[in-house]
């Protein structure tokens, strides 16, 4: 993933986006808002397939269908959360910001699931 350029990353929340960023312990990448105070930003996460644990209660949980396995958006409090199983990996994307969309962020994810090769 570290070839997606930050352009590309801009599209996923609206706005030119700074270098990504070590994020989530090791497991992920994070890209912040040239223009943000911290709370624009989009992160990608993978980590073993075990661990996927889509947030089923929460308020506006969606199962896709169509994205992966047990692939799923849900909105999040400022942003949105999406994940899927690929091969042996759980992919997860967050979204954040005020142009952040449910849209976007499956189209981040869709486009993670397409570049990371998990087997």
């Amino acid at each position: 993933m570290q070839d997606l350029l930050v352009a590309e990353i801009a599209t996923y929340f609206g706005a030119p986006a700074k270098l990504g960023t070590n994020a989530a312990m090791g497991t992920g990448c994070q890209w912040v808002g040239i223009t943000s105070d911290g709370s624009s930003f989009v992160m990608l996460q993978i980590v073993d397939a075990g661990d996927h644990s889509p947030p089923k209660a929460a308020p506006g949980f969606k199962k896709l269908a169509d994205v992966g396995i047990k692939g799923f958006v849900v909105p999040q409090i400022g942003g949105w959360q999406a994940g899927a199983i690929q091969g042996d990996k759980s992919i997860n994307v967050i979204t954040s910001g005020t142009t952040t969309s449910e849209a976007q962020t499956i189209a981040f994810l869709r486009e993670a699931l397409n570049r990371t090769g998990a087997k």
